[in-house]
């Protein structure tokens, strides 16, 4: 949160940041031994790593965000000159680099990107112990433990768990042995198993309790599960051991998360929001964003207006506009947990608009005079920019999903000229780009790729992408997590390669990154059902989280903001929230937490 006296004390700060990132960063220094002038460098490495500095020999660097491969040019350095460079983690190792001599030329746009397998994603990103991992010692007349089946500590994904008794118990003094998986009893493991299999960690039979149906594989991520092992001895004493499982894979980008706010003001005190806060933080994010609902009373119309008192306003009841006291109220919150703030304007076409136009969505407005309305809604934005920045929000998102209104980009750039004159955070605009990539889009589903993708990102500093369920990412229902990552990481590539090479110099996010509770939607639009028949599968959910992550973790995204739907789908109340075991926070806390 930027604070008024964050804002004074920045420089300082920065310098103090900078002298400590560079202390933990690793750095190498390459000699040009070419007997040539080189214009330039391209240093690949082992995994994605964040540049924390390099020197002013070569001064532009492309990408800006993480990556395993880093570019540097600018300017050209003789034959022995010298170029250093210094990176975050340290864990990540120089593979290869070359002098690129003559002129530095940028290559074209390409949705033709060679897609790596699900293995190949993970050799380049998973980090599992060495053979050197050290065995588990028990502790001075430790009589029961647990580890992996190898006999050490830490318990990841891919292996089995082991109970290991002492000098003083036997096995034959071990009466009856049940296991549990997130405090739910995996029935269909023996009374008597003192070890479980990886296949059995991942084995679903369709357990009430646990929210999912029945599978026929082990294709499942389970990362953040606990497991426990409840043991009892012959004497009737019971013993429960537990372990959670380590992930091998962890998202280094920032970490926020969505919260529709507005019903909370109404019913609960600041203390109960602040508690909510802490509780999304202890999963690891470190941000929250908030929404301000604005609406707009049909496609035509040039006019955007609040609502403040009309909560069925829209088709979703919650939605009404914030007044200024609230949004100051938020920020005030947000800054006391020691988190950051993204403030988003979302537009909302009328109730009786949709009502009446079956189909219609923001991402298909159309207003009848275009500089009219731009003028019009730049006011809204300033507006609320100002409130931001008084608050010291952190990011400021000046819309959502206006598909039809991204090809204006000359306006969309005199906006953010203007709302940067009172906000001075990070500016972005949340981007329907799912719907691009699925050719599902009510703007106009005909564009190409490139051509539907927003072309004003100069103007701004992140450019966001939303990722929900609308392309299918399996062919079954009975999803498999590798099969999830396989096509999430191959339909992202697409605009992620895209928006870096056309936008070298700024972030990437997913603005907004989500899926819903019921069972099938990893098969996208196309699998359509009524709701009354929705069946619940928090597996799934945790397995789309699982493969959301990795593919971000892969792509080298800047940022994400997860949406609450399904990371805690049956109680999210502040006072009465229960996280409780269920797959989508486990899984996020394992990928977020480091």
């Amino acid at each position: 949160m930027r604070t008024a006296a964050g804002r004074v004390l920045g420089l300082a700060l920065v310098v103090l940041l900078l002298v400590s990132v560079v202390g933990l960063a690793a750095s190498q220094t390459f000699i040009n031994k070419t007997r040539k002038t080189v214009s330039g460098i391209t240093i690949e490495f082992s995994r994605t790593v964040t540049i924390t500095r390099h020197d002013s020999a070569f001064p532009d660097q492309s990408p800006s965000g993480r990556s395993d491969e880093f570019t540097f040019s600018g300017r050209d350095l003789r034959n022995l000159g010298r170029f250093t460079v210094s990176w975050t983690p340290s864990s990540g190792k120089v593979t290869g680099y070359e002098w690129i001599t003559g002129q530095l030329s940028v290559a074209s746009p390409s949705t033709n990107t060679l897609v790596p397998t699900y293995d190949e994603i993970m050799a380049k990103i998973a980090h599992y112990p060495g053979v050197d991992e050290p065995l588990y010692q028990p502790k001075e007349g430790e009589e029961i433990w647990l580890t992996d089946l190898d006999g050490h500590k830490d318990v990841y994904d891919n292996d089995g768990i082991r109970i290991n008794l002492g000098e003083g118990l036997r096995p034959e003094d071990i009466a009856k042995i049940r296991w549990y998986r997130n405090k739910i009893r995996m029935s269909f493991i023996p009374d008597n198993a003192l070890e479980i299999t990886n296949n059995q960690m991942k084995t679903f039979i369709g357990t009430p309790t646990e929210h999912s149906p029945a599978s026929a594989h082990t294709d499942h991520a389970i990362m953040g599960y606990d497991y426990e092992a409840h043991v009892w001895d012959t004497n009737g004493h019971l013993r429960i051991l537990s372990t959670t499982v380590k992930s091998p894979v962890h998202f280094s980008g920032t970490k926020t998360i969505d919260c529709g706010l507005l019903w909370l003001f109404l019913y609960h005190s600041d203390q109960e929001i602040e508690d909510h806060f802490r509780a999304m933080k202890a999963l690891g994010f470190t941000g929250i964003q908030f929404e301000v609902y604005y609406f707009i009373s049909s496609y035509e119309a040039n006019n955007v207006f609040a609502s403040y008192d009309r909560p069925d306003v829209t088709l979703e009841s919650y939605q009404r506009t914030m007044t200024a006291e609230e949004i100051e109220r938020v920020l005030r919150l947000i800054d006391e947990v020691g988190m950051d703030a993204e403030i988003r304007i979302e537009l909302w076409l009328s109730k009786e608009y949709k009502e009446a136009h079956s189909g219609c969505d923001r991402e298909g407005i159309h207003p009848s005079n275009v500089d009219l309305w731009f003028a019009n809604y730049t006011e809204l934005c300033t507006r609320i920019g100002a409130l931001a920045e008084q608050g010291g929000a952190d990011i400021f998102c000046v819309g959502v999903e206006l598909s039809s209104m991204e090809p204006y980009a000359e306006h969309w750039r005199r906006l953010a000229s203007k709302v940067r004159q009172v906000f001075f955070g990070k500016l972005t605009f949340a981007e329907a780009t799912c719907h691009f990539l699925s050719g599902f889009n009510c703007y106009d589903n005909a564009l190409g790729l490139e051509a539907s993708l927003g072309r004003f990102w100069d103007a701004f500093d992140i450019i966001g992408m939303n990722q929900w369920p609308s392309f299918p990412l399996e062919s079954s229902t009975d999803q498999r997590y590798s099969v999830i990552t396989d096509r999430f990481v191959k339909e992202w590539s697409k605009a992620v390669d895209y928006y870096r090479t056309r936008f070298p110099n700024k972030e990437i996010w997913f603005n907004e990154m989500g899926t819903y509770v019921h069972d099938g939607l990893v098969l996208g639009l196309t699998y359509e059902k009524p709701s009354s028949s929705w069946i619940p599968d928090g597996q799934e959910v945790g397995d789309t989280w699982a493969a959301y992550l990795t593919g971000a973790e892969f792509l080298g995204i800047d940022g994400l903001c997860a949406w609450r739907y399904g990371i805690d789908p049956w109680k999210w109340y502040p006072g009465t929230i229960e996280l409780g075991r269920s797959p989508g926070p486990l899984i996020l806390a394992s990928f977020l937490k480091q």
